[in-house]
């Protein structure tokens, strides 16, 4: 039987007030308010990559 194994993802907190992508779990939604915002999408998306690469390299050492 397989089981769900994902879990809920606790509601994230943005570090600076107003700031839509600065903190854990702060990815949005919308545009960044200004540069250090829009920096932190690109760090996001790297992070959320790298994490999505290792997970495959795990699953292929499974096999």
């Amino acid at each position: 039987m397989h089981r769900n194994t994902r879990r809920k993802k606790s509601p994230g907190f943005c570090i600076f007030l107003g700031y839509r992508w600065c903190g854990p779990r702060c990815s949005g939604p919308g545009a960044p308010i200004n540069d250090v915002d829009a920096c932190r999408i690109s760090n996001d998306k790297e992070y959320y990559l790298v994490i999505a690469i290792t997970n495959l390299w795990i699953a292929s050492d499974l096999k």
